[in-house]
């Protein structure tokens, strides 16, 4: 296979969903394609959001494929329990940086500027 298809379906992998069997979601983040009896689908799975959602309707030819239904998830550990923050670590804060809540929302700022 040439090098480009190679690195092209590692980013974006296509998956056919089985029949038989459950389709295991995204253990960590990232995107695959689904390809299932009721369509194309995206799977995508970010620390913060887990989406499987229809991006083509169904062939009129019958295929080998299960099925799959839309999912929307969001908030911290939305991938199998990825969390992207260690909270038990955390560094003590800097005397010289403060965060600030504003409207527009948070603003990193130091005490120089």
């Amino acid at each position: 296979m040439d090098s480009r298809d190679v690195a092209l379906q590692s980013v974006m992998p296509t998956v056919m969903v089985p029949r038989y069997s459950e389709l295991e979601e995204l253990a960590t983040a990232g995107d695959r394609i689904l390809m299932a009896a009721n369509g194309v689908w995206l799977e995508v799975c970010r620390a913060w959001l887990y989406a499987r959602v229809l991006v083509a309707k169904p062939s009129i030819i019958p295929v080998p494929y299960g099925q799959v239904s839309e999912v929307m998830r969001f908030g911290l550990a939305s991938c199998q329990g990825q969390w992207p923050l260690n909270l038990s670590s955390r560094p003590e804060p800097d005397a010289q940086t403060s965060v600030l809540l504003g409207s527009s929302g948070i603003n990193g700022r130091t005490s120089g500027g």
